[in-house]
């Protein structure tokens, strides 16, 4: 049952671009009724070679299962308080399978350079489909290595006592974050370089993607980071709490920028870049000079991360304080 929806999503997902059309939910079901419908002549293809649908629904099922299984194996025996869907090596390994299932199903034979003919994609698409991908990866992953606060505290104090380094897998996950934004972004600069004979490298804009990428990771290490902090506080369900505190921030922050917006888009668009990293696919040129409101909030969001480290170690560092025993 969890399956589905997964399969699902990623169908649509996929399928959104001419160059994942081979894995449309729709396809092998119009091609097995021969409808006349241009999905019914869909050929999928796996690193650009013709395979069959049949193939292809046991590959996903197979490969998608195993992780859910995993994910289980992992956690059912385990308090609630203690659930870890994945260790924070087997995260980084499933970023980098997810990326790997991307490029994957990307046929070759629909890359152009001007996405004015029919069934053609941009280089400059399928980038920033990538990272728009790995920015839910990311948000996901964050999400799973949220490190329970009795697990945190012991690691806290081991570090202290030069028993565990700071990179664990016990420890906060922003190295973890950091670790799977380099690995998505590896595989993006491998596949532009696989795919140099069919289309120039500049078409890839590599760096504006390096930007992209980069502002995701902070604005979400920022987030996980904030819920972390949350964990290790006295309120019920703080990690619930937390999410909720997040949405009210991005409602009110998207609620002031429309208002603004409605007087100057110049102001409208510096208050998203400075508040939120969607400003960051902007079609403009990523210059500091064109989007100044991306770079500010960036630095702005830095600086939010080192508040948060510095709020979670104070929070680490309290003694441990048990109650006094009543005289007898």
């Amino acid at each position: 049952m969890i399956l589905f929806p997964l399969g699902v999503g990623f169908s649509f997902a996929f399928s959104a671009f001419p160059g994942f059309g081979a894995i449309s939910i729709f396809a092998p079901l119009f091609s097995l009724y021969k409808a006349d419908s241009d999905l019914s002549r869909v050929v999928p293809t796996i690193f650009g070679a013709p395979t069959h649908f049949l193939f292809l629904t046991f590959f996903l099922y197979a490969t998608l299962g195993a992780w859910f299984v995993l994910m289980l194996v992992r956690n059912l025996k385990k308090d609630r308080e203690e659930v870890r869907l994945l260790s924070r090596w087997q995260a980084v390994g499933f970023v980098a399978f997810l990326n790997l299932l991307y490029y994957a199903f990307l046929d070759p034979q629909t890359l152009a350079q001007t996405v004015y003919l029919k069934g053609s994609i941009s280089p400059r698409e399928v980038s920033d489909a990538a990272i728009g991908l790995n920015g839910v990866i990311l948000v996901l992953i964050g999400l799973a290595t949220l490190a329970p606060q009795e697990r945190l505290k012991v690691w806290w104090r081991r570090r202290r006592a030069g028993q565990e380094q700071y990179f664990s897998p016990n420890g906060l996950p922003w190295p973890w974050l950091a670790i799977a934004a380099a690995i998505a972004y590896a595989m993006l600069v491998a596949e532009a370089a696989g795919m140099r004979s069919a289309t120039p490298l500049n078409s890839w804009q590599l760096g504006n993607a390096a930007i992209r990428l980069f502002a995701f990771l902070v604005f979400i290490t920022r987030d996980i980071l904030f819920l972390q902090w949350c964990n290790l506080t006295r309120m019920k369900r703080p990690i619930f709490k937390g999410f909720l505190y997040l949405c009210l921030y991005y409602a009110a922050t998207g609620i002031i920028g429309g208002v603004v917006g409605t007087v100057s888009d110049a102001a409208a668009e510096f208050i998203f870049g400075l508040t939120m990293p969607f400003a960051a696919f902007s079609w403009k040129s990523l210059a500091p000079a064109d989007v100044p409101g991306l770079y500010v909030g960036l630095v702005l969001q830095v600086v939010i991360v080192v508040f948060l480290l510095q709020l979670i170690s104070r929070r680490l560092s309290r003694p441990v304080t048990a109650p006094a025993a009543s005289a007898g």
